[in-house]
């Protein structure tokens, strides 16, 4: 019985390492999931990220489109992550941001 059993952790342990391998190829780790791109034209609210700003607060669940002013670009993204904070440059498509660290608040929406 004790044989069936380390063959299962071993299984296990492979299954594991290979899922994980696979994330980190791609660029990511298992803690990084910070949602993902929303469609240009679908998004519940926008904001835009003022020249001196640091944080932008977004409320878990939520479709953003987040425009950077002076220069007008901007990007749609669907926070839909268990993250509570994460710098946006991570999401962000290049050059949007111009090297800024822009901090996303995420909060949880408030049950009734």
């Amino acid at each position: 019985m004790k044989r069936l059993h380390s063959g299962t952790a071993v299984v296990g342990l492979v299954a594991a390492l290979t899922f994980a391998s696979g994330a980190s190829a791609a660029g990511y780790s298992i803690d990084q999931d910070f949602g993902s791109q929303g469609q240009d034209a679908r998004y519940d609210r926008v904001i835009t990220i003022a020249p001196d700003a640091k944080w932008v607060n977004v409320t878990r669940g939520e479709t953003v489109k987040l425009i950077v002013a002076p220069s007008g670009q901007s990007f749609v993204w669907r926070f839909d992550t268990p993250a509570m904070m994460f710098d946006l440059s991570k999401v962000a498509p290049s050059g949007v941001l111009s090297g800024r660290r822009i901090d996303a608040y995420v909060t949880q929406l408030a049950k009734d």
